[in-house]
């Protein structure tokens, strides 16, 4: 094609919506944690999907291990280590000086989970720990679903 011509069947599979953003941990339980605000929107073009949202966190519960942050609305039909960017607030993290914060999704997983390095280290997932009880996670990513 010449690049002029539109058919009609380009967009057939494009959806838009929102989703319900949550916070939890890879070990432990919800406990007394508490959400004073979550907003999260996502575009669906083929198997081509991008989210972007946020949580704030009222109390992070009992949760332990790795922060997961859940819902996503559709499953990843890959795992990769940098999907998008996440910026965080109310977060110590453990060790040197923060170079960057991604989101690490993982194949068949409705969740995700952000990823910092440090300077000279391996990265590593955010931890339950770090996590102040009014923690904040703003995030925006793509990736791909097998439909």
């Amino acid at each position: 094609a010449d690049g002029t011509t539109m058919s009609s069947e380009i967009l057939d599979d494009y959806e838009e919506g929102s989703w319900n953003a949550s916070y939890s941990g890879s070990s432990g339980s919800e406990g007394s944690m508490g959400i004073g605000g979550w907003g999260a929107k996502y575009t669906k073009i083929g198997k081509l999907v991008v989210v972007q949202g946020g949580i704030t966190l009222t109390n992070n519960g009992d949760w332990g291990g790795q922060v997961r942050l859940t819902g996503l609305p559709f499953t990843p039909d890959f795992t990769t280590a940098h999907a998008g960017t996440c910026e965080t607030a109310q977060v110590n993290f453990s060790g040197g000086s923060v170079g960057n914060i991604g989101i690490y999704i993982t194949s068949s997983q409705t969740y995700f989970r952000p990823r910092y390095t440090h300077d000279n280290s391996a990265a590593a997932m955010v931890q339950c720990s770090e996590v102040s009880d009014t923690g904040i996670f703003e995030f925006m990513f793509s990736y791909t679903t097998a439909s």
